[in-house]
């Protein structure tokens, strides 16, 4: 696929396909993916595959707190729009990789799994209860925790006192 790509930088994992891109202004950025996700097409419909416009999205990550640009754009009469946020892989990725997102939904699910536990803990055995917060919190906090949490103090407080 590298070959058919001209300047994307391309990671596959499973059924899931990003193409990641740069560029010194908007402009330019729109440019590449256009031609990116041509080449992609190009790519697919040589090797008998097909691309869910429904599913292909666009994000653009920037240090400035709000880049402007378009919404979406067309490639070969399919439009792709952008998002501010996404899931990949289990994590709520937005386009300043604040991780808010993340760690809010991350601190809402302990916070479910809290309650059922507080509801529980009269009725079962402390053994159980152990077992039954290592099945449900340490997952989530585990995972990714040292991509999502590392350097977002503040926000990983929130997920740390949910799950104590």
């Amino acid at each position: 696929m590298k070959h058919y790509l001209s300047e994307a930088n391309v990671i596959l994992f499973a059924d899931d396909t990003l193409l990641f891109l740069a560029a010194p202004s908007l402009d330019v950025l729109y440019n590449k993916i256009h031609n990116a996700v041509s080449e992609f097409l190009t790519f697919s419909q040589q090797n008998l595959l097909t691309l869910n416009f429904s599913k292909t999205l666009f994000m653009i990550f920037s240090r400035l707190s709000s880049s402007v640009g378009n919404d979406q754009i067309m490639v070969r009469g399919n439009v792709i729009k952008r998002v501010a946020t996404t899931r990949y892989l289990g994590f709520l990725i937005d386009e300043n990789l604040s991780w808010k997102n993340h760690s809010n939904a991350i601190a809402e699910k302990l916070s479910r799994g809290l309650g059922v536990m507080r509801r529980i803990k009269n009725l079962v055995p402390k053994k159980i209860l152990k077992m039954i917060y290592f099945s449900i919190f340490c997952p989530y906090i585990s995972y990714g925790c040292s991509i999502w949490a590392s350097n977002f103090v503040t926000r990983f407080k929130r997920v740390q006192k949910t799950s104590e």
